[in-house]
């Protein structure tokens, strides 16, 4: 990896995790923009400069291929309401700004699909420890989980029984260790369900609202500008988000670091 390449590397990071500290410490969780797309441009400009120097377009195919797979994902995630915009723009800056670790096919690719795997898995455990910590500060969340496990209690039932057949009848290796972590899953989903619902819910006056919040209505979820707070009394239902993007950043530093999820799920 070339000073240019590894620049940009550094500068996705550093402004990813700029970003990160506004994401967390924000009320609101407002990440300015300009930290991401700081980093797509000057990805694309840095790696421009390297084929430049080295008399090839492979460095800028590679940043532009990248990220546009990155964007388009992101954005379809975010017109999905799975995340926010910022978020988006998160991933697209991993695209841009760092998309291989060696100058070849091979290297692109495999670095691309090794970032996305420790973005996902990384994503996966932050979730569930930013879920645990909300759902212990959150008082009366046993109650709500134990009434949502007995109202599923069928539904449950059935999915284990299903996974049980199924693994049986396909004799995998390791079919005990591969349903135990179905199970896990399954009931992780109706914990996370909880969550959502009720942990990440909070009931907040009119007059403490500022602009920008999002709001919970007939299990519907809106965003409610300063001129709509006018048109509001009592109180309302707040619903606050997932901080994600410590995920980009740290997704960035495994994988430069040569860590791959993926590696470990093909070879065990």
């Amino acid at each position: 990896m070339t000073v240019l390449v590894h620049f940009s590397h550094i500068l996705t990071f550093a402004t990813l995790f700029i970003a990160s500290i506004f994401d967390v410490r924000s009320e609101l969780g407002d990440v300015p923009d300009e930290f991401a797309v700081t980093a797509i441009i000057g990805g694309l400009g840095l790696h421009a400069a390297e084929s430049f120097i080295l008399g090839s377009w492979n460095p800028l195919i590679y940043s532009v291929v990248a990220g546009t797979i990155f964007s388009f994902y992101g954005w379809f995630a975010y017109w999905k309401g799975m995340w926010g915009g910022a978020d988006a723009l998160g991933l697209s800056a991993l695209g841009f700004g760092a998309p291989y670790l060696v100058l070849s096919a091979s290297g692109f690719i495999s670095h691309s699909f090794n970032m996305f795997f420790n973005l996902v898995a990384v994503a996966f455990v932050y979730t569930l420890v930013f879920a645990s910590i909300r759902a212990l500060k959150k008082k009366g969340f046993g109650e709500q989980l134990r009434d949502k496990l007995y109202d599923d209690r069928l539904r449950i039932g059935l999915e284990l029984g299903l996974a049980l057949v199924i693994f049986g009848f396909l004799s995998l290796q390791n079919a005990a260790v591969i349903y135990a972590a179905t199970a896990f899953m399954i009931f992780l989903y109706r914990f996370l369900q909880v969550v959502e619902e009720y942990a990440l819910v909070e009931e907040v006056d009119v007059d403490e609202l500022d602009g920008g919040e999002v709001l919970k209505e007939d299990d519907k979820i809106r965003g409610v500008s300063e001129e709509e707070i006018s048109e509001l009394d009592g109180t309302v239902e707040v619903m606050h988000g997932l901080r994600f993007m410590p995920v980009f950043p740290a997704a960035l530093v495994l994988t430069d670091a040569g860590f791959t999820v993926l590696q470990y799920i093909i070879l065990g």
